[in-house]
């Protein structure tokens, strides 16, 4: 027998492995490429900057990073990868895992064609764990779980979707933070979003201090952390399960040493508290995991059992991950020859047509305040004060042209419009003689109870807005024509002529005379 013949009976040797893997990782790179340069908070306002974006920022600033470590992940898992391989696996464990292979690259192919270069994200999470799947069957999908979830947090979140998480954040943060200080005889009382101390001191609490990077931020470390010190099975599971309590934790001790610090405004000590929460809640899970040490919750890593497939088999085994090569070279070419979607120009006019006299009421600009705010955002807005004699009336109209999956007016915050506020009762109802729906709530400022008339026109249900959002479906043919738009007029109860019945008659007068003049622009209709 020659050495041919020899080559030709043995399995194919872990170099060949090795090279085949470095091939596959090679064309991932060339197909998903786009991620690396990708900066989710480009273009938007009120971003934070600095090494305090990467600890806070609820947009995730360096996703470059985090896939530098989601690949380190995955060759670390390597070896698990070529034992899942080594052990074969039947056609109903990988053929599935084919299926999401091919559905990633759907996913990449629309994500260059909407021109989203965040969607290559969960594509690529996907690509992974369905690439997983194919070549290695269920244990192979099991090796790159971890790496496949780690990436799915360096995901852009939806607008929409980002405005229903933060904002109930902040409102648990000013709770517990009341609460706690209350413990300490501080004497704090909960003004919305704010909370003032007993010494007259006023504290917002922002977005930045909501807690959701501070939880995705540990989550993430505890992966890491999981993986360097090898805490396999349900050890591992219940670290990374209990990280995002303790990234709460974190949180609320990072604000209330704010509160606490007189010195926490100034923006080093402020980065370098939050920093050194972080490194608590790193520690706390090192001090978990040696209390579930001391339990003995979890496994002993065994050693991997040499490959034990046939060598026909096993050569056999090493086109999957050569043929999943080859699609993410077709990715990579499709992404390069395939044109952008580019959106027309039939655009509606700009909302600031509007007049700022409207019958006997004269406008006047008012600021938005883009603290509160925070990660709403409008393709364009305007906020005006009508003016008629001793009355007043505020009307704020913000427009979103939908194609910035990053960008979302779909928020509570969109219906407050300032700190400090709390809803006392609302409901809805049709106006009359309006033909709209509109929320008729009434809320407390630090000027006194405030009417307020919130409608929104050309908006679906939250569920289906994150659903297109996420996939950013207003980004291609299926682009909904119409803006969505929300109308807020309000005026101040506590103004010291007429009745209530007067300040609803006068809030109704130029909603009316708003409405119609946005159907005369063409900026909306109403039928």
């Amino acid at each position: 027998m020659n050495s041919s013949d020899l080559s030709q009976d043995a399995p194919p040797s872990w170099a060949r492995w090795s090279t085949v893997g470095a091939g596959l990782a090679l064309s991932s790179v060339f197909a998903f490429h786009r991620i690396l340069d990708y900066a989710p908070a480009q273009g938007l306002r009120g971003g934070i900057e600095g090494s305090e974006a990467f600890f806070f920022s609820q947009r995730g600033e360096f996703p470059g990073l985090l896939l530098v470590l989601a690949a380190w992940l995955t060759f670390r898992r390597r070896g698990l990868l070529y034992e899942a391989i080594s052990r074969g696996s039947p056609v109903w464990q990988w053929g599935p895992g084919a299926i999401a292979a091919v559905g990633a690259v759907g996913l990449g192919v629309w994500a260059h064609y909407v021109d989203v270069p965040g969607l290559m994200i969960p594509a690529l999470s996907l690509a992974l764990l369905g690439g997983g799947a194919f070549v290695g069957g269920r244990a192979g999908a099991r090796a790159l779980l971890l790496p496949a979830v780690f990436l799915v947090l360096a995901y852009p979140r939806p607008g929409v979707l980002l405005n229903q998480i933060v904002w109930p954040l902040q409102l648990l943060t000013v709770d517990l933070a009341t609460g706690a200080l209350a413990l300490l005889n501080l004497g704090p009382e909960h003004l919305g979003d704010m909370i003032r101390t007993d010494d007259g001191r006023l504290f917002q609490v922002i977005e930045a201090c909501s807690g959701l990077r501070s939880v995705e931020t540990l989550i993430m470390s505890t992966i890491i952390y999981v993986e360097v010190f090898d805490r396999r099975g349900l050890r591992g599971l219940t670290l990374i399960a209990l990280s995002p309590l303790v990234g709460l934790l974190v949180n609320q001790l990072r604000v209330l040493s704010i509160i606490i610090n007189p010195y926490a405004e100034l923006s080093t000590v402020h980065t370098s508290q939050g920093v050194a929460m972080l490194v608590g809640g790193v520690l706390a899970i090192a001090a978990i995991d040696w209390l579930l040490g001391i339990a003995t919750l979890g496994t002993r890593r065994t050693s991997r059992p040499r490959p034990n497939l046939p060598p026909r088999v096993a050569r056999e085994a090493m086109l999957r991950p050569i043929a999943l090569a080859f699609v993410f070279v077709m990715l990579g070419i499709a992404c390069r020859v395939l044109p952008n979607w580019r959106p027309g120009n039939d655009w509606p006019p700009p909302l600031h047509r509007v007049a700022p006299k409207l019958d006997s009421w004269q406008a006047s600009g008012l600021p938005l305040d883009e603290t509160f705010m925070g990660s709403v955002g409008f393709t364009e807005w305007v906020h005006r004060s009508y003016a008629k004699k001793d009355a007043r009336v505020e009307i704020f109209l913000g427009a979103n042209d939908r194609l910035d999956p990053r960008v979302s007016l779909i928020s509570e915050k969109t219906v407050l419009l300032e700190r400090a506020r709390m809803i006392m009762n609302e409901h809805d109802a049709d106006l009359r003689g309006l033909g709209v729906s509109a929320r008729i709530l009434v809320l407390t400022t630090a000027q006194g109870p405030k009417l307020v008339h919130f409608i929104e026109l050309n908006v679906e249900s939250i569920p289906r807005e994150i659903a297109r959002a996420a996939l950013s479906l207003d980004r291609g043919d299926g682009r909904r024509p119409e803006r969505a738009l929300v109308i807020r007029a309000s005026v101040d109860l506590s103004q010291d002529h007429g009745a209530w019945e007067s300040h609803e008659a006068e809030l109704i007068e130029v909603l009316g005379l708003v409405l119609a003049d946005l159907e005369s622009l063409g900026i909306t209709s109403l039928r």
